[in-house]
């Protein structure tokens, strides 16, 4: 399973300068390999929306990009579920990376 952030995963959806590179990459991987957490569904909407308000994006745009990633959700993604015990584990490991 490959897990895909949301950092990675938004220039598939929106081009962006990594579009092409981010492409060939994702469609090399089978799709019952990938894998997004519920977390990155909210990430995604608030990337897209925030493109909204900066008028990178209008709201026909934003309503094709999110429906094709929630078809993409629904066919192709693994979704993680995210636990409150993920989060406490995942702010411990940024403390590791602190500013030493």
């Amino acid at each position: 399973m490959i897990y895909v952030d949301t950092s990675f995963l938004a220039p598939f959806y929106i081009q962006e300068a990594t579009s092409a590179s981010v492409e060939t990459i994702l469609l090399n991987i089978p799709t019952d390999k990938l894998a997004i957490s519920d977390w990155t569904t909210v990430e995604f909407t608030s990337l897209v929306s925030r493109r909204v308000r900066m008028n990178e994006l209008n709201l026909e745009q934003m309503e094709a990009i999110i429906h094709s990633f929630k078809e993409d959700i629904a066919q192709s993604y693994t979704v993680f579920t995210v636990t409150t015990a993920d989060f406490i584990l995942a702010s411990e490991f940024i403390q590791q990376w602190g500013p030493d």
